[in-house]
């Protein structure tokens, strides 16, 4: 099972952290023998955080694109998830066809709903929360530090996001409340300003989100193919460093 953690800190085909064959190669290289290939297996991760710590800015690039490919494709691979099944169904409309399109932007509408909700929770609920809301809270937590070392793969990381939902419900009330009390209920200057100032800053966060999202350096860290000049001799670089591999 550790060899997922040291697969999950590998560059991949498809993205950092994603499945590379790295399991299957070194049980083989092994001798299929249980003992030697988890010392094989440790060594390699005692590389690799070596070498993480040798680079700091590889490796944030290398988390930052591991968390993008795994939290920002609204379909969680579904859609090729029932592709891959064999046979067809009434379905096929929707995997293949215009539906996929209507499905993925419907989607998109409701991970980002669910996010913003969940930010407008993190900033505003810190009073009178639940315990059931903490227990949320800690297993998202745990999940999602947990896949930042695990195998990579988007549908891995939807029951997760499912978690948020009632979160983010709890956000959007938590909001409406404060909007409500700005604008109605405050009798006191001093608290309508506190109030005031609240909702400023919600609002400057999500215009900052939007704004780093264009400045290059952020694209330079999360973009995977917007240079197909860098990422041809990327993708080669890790295609010749499994072949060497398996040699």
């Amino acid at each position: 099972m550790i060899a997922y953690v040291a697969m999950g800190l590998q560059d991949g085909k498809m993205a950092p952290g994603w499945w590379n064959g790295y399991n299957n190669q070194v049980y083989l290289n092994n001798n299929f023998q249980y003992d030697t290939t988890k010392k094989a297996v440790i060594e390699e991760i005692f590389h690799t955080v070596k070498s993480y710590t040798e680079d700091i800015g590889a490796t944030i690039s290398f988390f930052v694109k591991k968390i993008a490919s795994e939290w920002n494709n609204p379909t969680f691979q579904t859609l090729w998830m029932m592709s891959e099944r064999e046979g067809k169904s009434g379905l096929d409309w929707l995997i293949y066809g215009n539906g996929k399109i209507i499905y993925t932007v419907v989607v998109n509408i409701l991970q980002s709903w669910i996010l913003i909700g969940s930010f407008l929770f993190a900033i505003l609920r810190k009073k009178n929360g639940t315990w059931e809301e903490t227990l949320l809270v800690i297993t998202f937590i745990r999940g999602f530090i947990f896949h930042l070392f695990w195998e990579a793969k988007e549908i891995y990381t939807l029951p997760f996001l499912v978690l948020l939902i009632p979160l983010s419900i709890v956000g959007y009330n938590e909001y409406g409340e404060k909007l409500l009390v700005c604008g109605l209920l405050e009798k006191t200057s001093k608290k309508r300003k506190e109030s005031s100032r609240k909702i400023a800053v919600f609002v400057l966060c999500i215009m900052i989100i939007f704004i780093v999202s264009y400045i290059d350096i952020f694209r330079k860290l999360c973009a995977r193919n917007d240079d197909e000049g860098i990422y041809n001799p990327y993708l080669q670089n890790i295609v010749n460093q499994e072949e060497d591999y398996k040699k």
